[in-house]
């Protein structure tokens, strides 16, 4: 979509040529690349996802884990989080990677977000509703927020970030936000889709304007142009 949202083109047909219908993953890197992680591979697109190139098919080697989240910082470092809350990174475009931590929430279960901020610090949030953040680059990690939505259930299904480095997660059909790196949690809307909208948001992200973006099970496209704090519908079924 080039028109925030309203309409949307099919610019590829099977990204991966056949080697499964999966994404794990999808993220823009500083330099404008565009990569997907599909299990323990990692594709790249340098034309706006036109044509794509396998640049890793097993990532962590003899490990097995598959990928649940992942992202680029300023600096084009790639961070996987892993099945086991392993965290690896690539310095190279995802050519060659690293373990740098290694269950670094401490048994407290997957992770259903990870993003960078301006400053290169990475945030994460787990199946405990725990956010944690990591200011070097992923090899540590400090719990900043026990409950990021005050006991209202252990749940997360997605996060983004702003240019003004607040935080958003998506929960079912809940929008929270952070402006202090994750340490404090305010639930901006509880219903983005509205009233007689059962589904429940899968994907959230932020463009250039700091607008939010929503997609929820209905493939319905919601836009916030005010922070999160209300949302309008701005494309039905939008992948037919």
């Amino acid at each position: 979509s080039v028109n925030s949202g309203i309409s949307w083109s099919l610019v590829k047909d099977d990204y991966n040529s056949g080697e499964g219908n999966g994404v794990t993953a999808s993220f823009y890197n500083n330099s404008k690349n565009y990569f997907i992680v599909y299990d323990q591979k990692i594709w790249t697109s340098s034309d706006f996802g036109i044509s794509w190139t396998k640049i890793n098919d097993d990532y962590n080697g003899a490990e097995g884990q598959n990928s649940y989240v992942a992202t680029a910082d300023k600096n084009n470092n790639i961070f996987i989080i892993e099945g086991d809350q392993d965290v690896w990174s690539s310095s190279d475009s995802g050519i060659s990677w690293t373990k740098i931590s290694t269950d670094f929430n401490g048994g407290n279960g997957n992770i259903f977000g990870l993003v960078s901020d301006s400053n290169n610090n990475l945030y994460a949030v787990d199946a405990q509703a725990d956010v944690w953040s990591s200011v070097n680059s992923g090899t540590t990690w400090n719990l900043v927020k026990d409950d990021y939505n005050g006991a209202e259930g252990n749940n997360a299904d997605a996060m983004t970030i702003d240019s003004n480095n607040i935080v958003y997660i998506l929960d079912s059909q809940d929008v929270w936000s952070s402006s202090d790196s994750g340490v404090s949690w305010t639930k901006i809307n509880d219903d983005f889709n509205g009233a007689g909208d059962s589904e429940n948001g899968k994907s959230i992200i932020t463009d250039s304007n700091n607008y939010v973006y929503v997609i929820d099970g209905g493939e319905d496209v919601f836009k916030s142009t005010n922070s999160g704090a209300g949302f309008t519908q701005t494309a039905t079924n939008f992948n037919g």
